[in-house]
């Protein structure tokens, strides 16, 4: 599934191909997508508006039009964009909404799986209900060590289960959780609660990392993922745990462990993350 970098990187060049520009038209060919609304009713609500700015919050993009609507995109576990003069482009797949601009420009929605949702409403509606069931973000300031301290404190979970939680932080998921816990030195199975302080800003400090880094690469191409323009992203070349079983750990030269935590699968290196936390202070 799309992460943060991954969402971001397709804002971005949805943002480059969209802002300014008018929908002349648009065709939504899997009815699933845009349940419980009609397709019919959605595609006239959309024509004729202009893109006034695509935002991210989260995993979610929100499309802002000149009326004060908003389509919220979720692109789930395989849903991208591909953009293409006159026509569907040619690396599109499995198109399941067409957008027309007018100038000339075919911007395609694909999903093999069709997990992926479009909601379109109110910016204020749209932008409500997500700031009630989604955590802050990760680049925001007032994402620190004591307030998500506060937010741990009571749960029982995992710390890997707990930055799952998209009401702990939002667009974090199994890959840079991986990469984030390598490299602050925590393991993934010690309880949330028990994390402290000084762990917690050096956490904050390697999911900056590890998001700020595969933003620049483009994100991760593991499977289906990739740009507007289709272009892979090269994160994966770059991974220091994600993936990492049986490999020697790039710190101590031990060899990289995995399990499932949290229903997901895990890698962690037994010698710099300890189960039973710091021995001492670091």
């Amino acid at each position: 599934m799309p992460e943060l970098p991954e969402v971001e990187t397709v804002r971005r060049g949805l943002e480059a191909v969209l802002v300014g520009a008018t929908i002349a038209s648009v065709v939504i060919d899997d009815s699933r997508l845009i349940q419980p609304r009609a397709p019919r009713d959605v595609e006239a609500a959309i024509a004729m508006r202009r893109c006034t700015g695509v935002q991210r919050r989260g995993k979610y993009l929100l499309i802002d039009f000149h009326d004060g609507s908003t389509l919220e995109v979720h692109l789930r576990m395989t849903g991208s964009f591909a953009v293409g003069v006159n026509g569907v482009p040619e690396h599109a797949r499995h198109v399941r909404a067409r957008f027309t601009l007018d100038d000339a420009k075919v911007l395609v929605y694909n999903d093999p799986r069709r997990f992926g949702t479009f909601r379109l409403g109110p910016a204020s509606e749209i932008r409500a209900r997500l700031a009630s069931v989604l955590g802050p973000e990760p680049f925001d300031p007032a994402w620190s060590a004591a307030s998500l301290r506060q937010r741990l404190r009571a749960r029982r979970v995992s710390i890997k289960a707990a930055l799952l939680d998209q009401h702990v932080v939002a667009g974090l998921g199994n890959i840079y959780v991986d990469e984030a816990l390598f490299l602050s030195r925590i393991h993934p199975m010690r309880p949330a609660r028990t994390i402290r302080v000084y762990e917690l800003e050096r956490l904050i400090d390697a999911v900056r990392e590890r998001l700020t880094t595969a933003i620049e690469a483009g994100g991760s191409t593991l499977r289906d993922y990739r740009g507007v323009e289709g272009a892979d992203g090269t994160m994966q070349e770059r991974f220091v745990a994600y993936g990492r079983q049986g490999a020697s750990c790039m710190q101590c030269g031990d060899i990289m462990l995995g399990a499932r935590v949290a229903g997901r699968g895990t890698t962690w290196c037994a010698g710099c993350q300890p189960r039973s936390g710091p021995q001492r202070c670091q």
